[in-house]
């Protein structure tokens, strides 16, 4: 009987893993707003839940209690550097938050 309940914890715990693993990997949906966006600035200060605000506003992604969760649950929301940034390349909430941690990225034409 405890050999069962461990399998089914164990096997548990697998599905949690791999269930969060995707969403925390898969593609995010963009909100309208985003085909307009050239750039995004961070600015200084912000918490983790202003900053899901801001890219929900601008269409960044699609839905902020995802984006918080796991900026939560991974430890990243501390992390989070002010700058413009360009997220026409981001794919997942991996890849925002990889931004996020090294800083802005977008390049600014001056003519």
């Amino acid at each position: 009987m405890i050999k069962l309940l461990v399998k089914l914890l164990i096997g548990f715990i697998l599905f949690c893993v791999v269930i969060l693993g995707h969403l925390y990997y898969r593609p995010i949906k963009r909100g309208e707003a985003f085909e307009e966006l050239d750039y995004l600035k961070i600015p200084r200060g912000l918490t983790l839940t202003e900053v899901a605000c801001l890219l929900r506003g601008k269409g960044v992604i699609g839905e902020e209690p995802r984006f918080v969760f796991f900026g939560q649950i991974l430890g990243k929301s501390k992390n989070i550097k002010a700058g413009k940034y360009d997220f026409s390349k981001t794919r997942s909430i991996a890849d925002i938050y990889s931004l996020l941690q090294k800083g802005g990225n977008a390049t600014i034409f001056v003519t």
